[in-house]
């Protein structure tokens, strides 16, 4: 599926996506996204929408309080405040997705991390998933990067992780880059349920992955 934000351009549209999309799926935030968009197609009209206009059409997704932050934004964006500024004093707002857009809206070296991203980078490396931002902080450090591979890499690690790393029943048979995880050999050692489930399944062909396409260019 193409996420609307992939697509978009405008940095107030990529600062409202990161926020329908706390703690929410990315199904439920696209129909809400594009629902909003469709009534109030510019910050100058989300602005002045009712809250309870906003609220009724993002209420798929939950935490309704956003409607309020959303609003909040778009008053200080259309009325001249920097979207990031404004987004940095948003309630709700927290350091990924400051760093999220960061990266996608504004062309940043930043590679911010979530649950999802230490879930994968955990399993992947077989270290703690608390040790996963620190790791990612020294390579962001040390290794010369551009912006466009790490907005890659990131779309890639988030979109493997819905996919297939889930929390409480990863697809490691059928994942990208398992070969190359230490998570499905742990499950075998363990005597995991996964291992079954990999005999059972027909083969899949090993192949790197290489994340989106380079048209893909905001977040999961």
């Amino acid at each position: 599926m193409g996420w609307p934000w992939r697509r978009e351009t405008d940095p107030f549209w990529k600062a409202v996506a990161e926020i329908l999309l706390i703690r929410t799926t990315r199904k439920a935030a696209a129909r809400a996204y594009l629902r909003l968009k469709q009534v109030f197609p510019s910050s100058r009209e989300v602005a002045i929408a009712k809250e309870e206009e906003i609220r009724g059409l993002i209420k798929e997704v939950g935490l309704l309080k956003r409607a309020k932050a959303i609003k909040t934004l778009a008053e200080k964006v259309s009325s001249g405040e920097d979207v990031y500024r404004a987004l940095s004093q948003t309630p709700q707002v927290g350091k990924y997705v400051l760093g999220a857009f960061k990266l996608y809206a504004l062309g940043e070296r930043e590679f911010p991390v979530d649950g999802n991203i230490r879930r994968f980078f955990g399993r992947a490396l077989g270290i703690e998933p608390l040790e996963v931002e620190s790791l990612l902080a020294r390579l962001l450090a040390e290794v010369p990067l551009d912006t466009d591979v790490l907005r890659n890499a990131h779309l890639a690690v988030l979109d493997i992780a819905w996919e297939f790393c889930h929390g409480k029943a990863p697809k490691c048979w059928a994942c990208p880059v398992r070969e190359y995880c230490s998570f499905p050999k742990a499950r075998r050692v363990q005597g995991g349920s996964e291992v079954k489930r990999e005999k059972a399944s027909s083969p899949l062909p090993q192949k790197r992955w290489v994340g989106p396409g380079k048209g893909e260019n905001s977040v999961g």
